[in-house]
């Protein structure tokens, strides 16, 4: 399933629009580009902005989700060229005219939407950490291949103690990432709130993930330059896990806040 980020970071499923304004009837009337917004109401229709909001009063109450079908009505618009994350394509889309009616409302309540975009986050934030140690475990593992094929003064460079000291320092993040990771993922399964333990999973995968990578591509030398080497793309691809979900100052303040609540003083 595809998605598309607006400018204000707020995701929308492929089908699934975040619609809002001043309900003018039904059914809804929506005129949207998720690159900037473009307000309008209509008629009997409903006048919608990008950012979703409804009315002037708490930011939470202003979000509204709405569930549509086949858009035909929905076009493609700009395609964007990133550094990485080829495997999806990342572009602008384009609301002209596109209706829904009341029935389409995710949940039946109006001011719900906040809440429904932001109960995935924890989840969304396991699932970065896990990407973060499948990168830093594949970087790895060609790190210490390849330490095991080039010589330098007349020996395998995985014989140096400079490098045996890289890779031990790169297994000992990778395993501290994935014990991390799977602890959140395991409170999340539970049912269990895990927002601290989510936000240190991926907090730590995505740094880590970063370092393991960069130590990798160090250790291939000049050959980690050439795309004919697998990490040359890795090292392309682990930036993103220090943005997606939240960047690292996001979640220290998370963490902090979480701390701060369940060791506050008392009296």
């Amino acid at each position: 399933m595809g998605h598309a980020v607006g400018r204000g970071g707020e995701v929308h499923e492929r089908g699934v629009v975040g619609v809002a304004a001043q309900p003018l009837g039904d059914p809804f009337g929506v005129r949207d580009d998720l690159a900037g917004p473009l307000p309008r109401s209509e008629g009997d229709g409903l006048g919608v902005d990008q950012a979703g909001r409804t009315r002037p009063s708490r930011r939470e109450d202003q979000v509204r989700l709405s569930l549509g079908e086949s858009p035909c009505r929905v076009s493609v618009g700009k395609k964007f060229d990133k550094l990485g994350y080829h495997a999806i394509d990342s572009a602008e889309l384009v609301f002209d005219d596109y209706r829904l009616s009341k029935e389409h409302l995710i949940g039946g309540v109006e001011g719900q939407g906040f809440f429904q975009a932001t109960g995935g986050l924890e989840l969304g934030r396991i699932n970065v950490a896990a990407r973060g140690v499948g990168l830093a475990e594949g970087s790895l593992r060609l790190a210490t291949e390849y330490a095991q094929v080039r010589e330098t003064m007349g020996k395998p460079i995985a014989q140096h103690q400079a490098i045996q000291f890289k890779l031990a320092e790169m297994a000992t993040k990778v395993e501290a990432a994935h014990a991390m990771m799977v602890n959140a993922a395991r409170l999340k399964d539970a049912g269990k709130r895990n927002d601290v333990e989510s936000g240190m999973a991926k907090l730590i995968g995505s740094e880590f993930c970063n370092e393991v990578v960069q130590e990798s591509f160090r250790i291939h030398g000049g050959y980690g330059y050439s795309k004919e080497y697998e990490i040359e793309r890795l090292m392309r691809e682990a930036p993103f896990m220090l943005i997606g979900e939240g960047t690292s100052e996001i979640q220290k303040t998370i963490i902090s806040r979480g701390l701060l609540k369940d060791y506050a003083l008392r009296g």
